[in-house]
């Protein structure tokens, strides 16, 4: 019995030491690990164009689009940049590839200083011009009316005054002209300049012998100078545009007469005689084809007078009972100076009795079965309100209705 107890003495404690170490080695339980949750990306108005690049723009999204655009620049116009940056933000979701709202939207969100340099010099506002047509001039494009209003704190871009200095930024972008002059190939160059040893010896023997104008030329001449710092430009053109057709009085006196066209085309130009104006611009880029201002006040001119055109035959067609026609002559006066205000103020004056117009068309051609015609009609009710919900329905079931008439005419 001793002996036992003896024993167990002994043995408990190895007993001990066999279950620890067993124990050790039994791997510990682990719960599962724990799942990683990704959190969705929140999705930003930025990001609405990235987000419809997934999706097929349809041409009722390019349509509704270009009428936002349109309101948008209308708002910006009067200073609504909040309203105008939603408007732009859908024609940007509905067509991630008009240009137009993409450039007003960075106009928007960009530092003026950043997008146009803080270099400038300053500009007075002369009669008739509007922002968008000095961005034309001085930016390249009228579009960037709105950067340019920015740039130089002008909150409301309609109320832009003749004779009010504004800025111009210095910093202008270089033309893709120049770009393309540079890839020239370098190894001409030199070749182009090596001199040719016979004709530069026989050039210092030339002497070039310029004949002596006749006293009356330099006469009328001073006298045309004086008539035109006087704003006589009429009295000055009377003077010495007979020397200049006959080939006398040389550069001198063809520069002077070409300036007092361009000078007289814009006085012209204030009075709203367009046609007269475009006469001398003419004349004047004849004795100066090279010069850059003068093509660029001629083309400009050219716009305007398209825009006149274009503005009296939207009244002709608003007093003819052709609110469609009006409307399209608008539309393109818009395109060409979005500022101008008498085109909006008609546009915005026609679109409730355009909408009912092209409604009671699409309807008539609804009930005749012509549904090609009706759809159409809906589309133009859609580009001038977008929000229009029972022209969306009255279209859907009209498409519907087309696709199962076209199934049926297959089937036969």
């Amino acid at each position: 019995m001793e002996f036992r107890k003896l024993k167990m003495q002994y043995l408990y404690p190895f007993f001990v030491l066999i279950l620890f170490v067993v124990t050790s080695c039994i791997p510990k339980h682990e719960g599962p690990e724990p799942k990683v949750v990704s959190i969705a990306p929140v999705v930003s108005p930025e990001s609405l164009g990235t987000i419809s690049k997934t999706r097929k723009v349809t041409r009722e999204d390019r349509t509704r689009a270009r009428q936002y655009v349109l309101t948008g620049i209308a708002l910006l116009q009067k200073g609504e940049e909040e309203k105008a940056k939603m408007k732009l933000s859908m024609a940007h979701h509905l067509d991630p590839n008009n240009k137009r709202a993409k450039k007003l939207l960075e106009q928007i969100n960009t530092d003026p200083e950043t997008y146009l340099g803080k270099e400038y010099s300053h500009y007075t506002v002369q009669y008739g011009e509007s922002i968008s047509k000095i961005a034309k001039n001085f930016l390249g494009d009228s579009l960037e009316f709105y950067i340019l209003a920015k740039y130089n704190s002008i909150k409301n871009p309609n109320l832009l005054k003749t004779g009010q200095v504004i800025k111009i930024p210095k910093k202008i972008r270089v033309p893709r002209v120049i770009a393309q002059v540079r890839e020239g190939p370098r190894k001409e160059a030199p070749k182009a300049s090596l001199p040719v040893p016979v004709p530069l010896e026989k050039e210092p023997e030339k002497k070039v012998v310029r004949k002596k104008e006749p006293q009356s030329v330099e006469v009328e001449y001073a006298a045309a100078k004086q008539f035109y710092k006087a704003g006589k430009y009429q009295e000055a053109i009377d003077l010495i545009q007979g020397p200049v057709e006959k080939g006398a009085g040389g550069v001198k006196i063809r520069d002077l007469l070409a300036l007092i066209y361009s000078e007289y085309a814009l006085d012209l130009i204030q009075q709203d005689k367009f046609l007269d104006a475009r006469k001398l611009l003419q004349n004047a880029a004849t004795l100066r084809p090279d010069d850059k201002r003068l093509r660029e006040r001629l083309a400009d001119l050219e716009n305007k007078l398209a825009v006149q055109r274009l503005y009296k035959n939207g009244l002709a067609a608003q007093k003819a009972g052709s609110p469609d026609r009006a409307h399209e002559a608008f539309v393109q006066v818009m395109e060409i100076e979005p500022d101008h205000a008498k085109a909006q103020e008609q546009l915005t004056k026609l679109s409730p009795v355009l909408i009912n117009f092209y409604n009671k068309k699409a309807m008539l051609a609804y009930r005749r079965q012509h549904l090609k015609e009706a759809i159409s009609a809906w589309d133009k009710v859609l580009e001038l309100d977008p929000d229009h919900e029972l022209a969306r329905l009255n279209r859907a079931r009209a498409l519907e209705l087309l696709e199962k008439l076209e199934k049926f005419k297959t089937l036969k």
